[in-house]
C-alpha cells in the first residue's frame, strides 16, 4: 500500500508541477493564491510521509476510503446543484 501511495503521489506531483509551469508562463497563475497552496502542500506531504511510516497500512486504507467517500458525496451533491456549505 505504501509503495503504491508513494508512486501515485510522485506521478501526481510531477504532472501538477508541469501543468503549473504551463499556466504560470501563460500568466494564468495568481501568486497570492498559489504560494500559500504550494507551502501547504509541501508541509502536508512532508508530515504525511512521516506519519505514514508510523501508522499501519490498514489504518491508512480506512482513512483514504473515508476521505474519498466524503469527496464523492460532495461531488455528487454539487452535480445535483445542492450546496454543501
Amino acid at each position: 500500500m505504501r509503495a503504491a501511495v508513494s508512486t501515485s503521489s510522485f506521478m501526481i506531483g510531477v504532472t501538477a508541477c508541469v501543468s503549473a509551469l504551463v499556466y504560470f508562463f501563460r500568466g494564468l497563475v495568481d501568486p497570492v493564491t498559489a504560494v500559500p497552496v504550494v507551502l501547504g502542500v509541501a508541509v502536508g506531504a512532508f508530515l504525511g510521509s512521516r506519519l505514514a511510516q508510523r501508522v499501519r497500512s490498514s489504518v491508512l486504507t480506512l482513512v483514504l476510503a473515508f476521505v474519498l467517500f466524503v469527496l464523492a458525496v460532495q461531488m455528487i451533491l454539487a452535480a445535483a446543484g445542492i450546496s454543501v456549505r
